[in-house]
């Protein structure tokens, strides 16, 4: 009799645990689908907030002030946005610092005064990037008007050829 019930209370064990991981996976599976359906709305809510105006198309780019790299790429997204703004191309710059601060600084003294700034001093425990998933720097995206993801480039030629395919944007940008 003791037999019998350790064997039934193993194998309920058992089929709970299973139940349990199943659900477990389901759950993480909403968790992520969630995430990636309202990111881009609370980048959009934050933009029009700050006085970003109607666009149609966007770059996010998610960069940090002393990040090497992003040094390198905001000047040609600058000329890009500059050129083709009136075309209604917008970049949309999220700073990833933790310090306000410093972003208010770098944001004063420099010239991408065409670019859509915010910066909420979480760094990349903040909503909008862990929204994202967004874990190095520079990581860019490109929006419709809508404020759907329609790419993640990894390098400029990535990102050229995006913006290209959902605009009036020449390839040899």
């Amino acid at each position: 009799m003791i037999r019998i019930f350790i064997i039934m209370n193993l194998l309920l064990t058992i089929a709970f645990s299973a139940l349990a991981q199943e659900q477990g996976q389901c759950l993480n599976d909403l968790r992520r689908e969630r995430s990636q359906r309202f990111a881009a709305l609370r980048v959009g809510d934050i933009m029009q907030r700050i006085g970003a105006q109607h666009f149609n198309m966007g770059i996010v780019v998610f960069f940090k002030t002393d990040c090497p790299f992003c040094e390198k790429l905001l000047p040609k997204l600058d000329s890009l946005n500059r050129e083709y703004h009136e075309k209604g191309l917008r970049v949309f710059a999220i700073c990833l610092d933790e310090d306000t601060l410093t972003w208010g600084r770098w944001k004063a003294k420099e010239t991408y005064k065409l670019f859509e700034n915010y910066c909420d001093g979480k760094s990349y425990l903040g909503t909008i990037a862990t929204g994202w998933n967004v874990f190095a720097t520079p990581s860019l995206f490109v929006v419709n008007g809508e404020w759907r993801i329609s790419a993640k480039p990894k390098n400029w030629e990535q990102l050229v050829a995006a913006i290209s395919a959902l605009g009036n944007i020449p390839k040899k940008v």
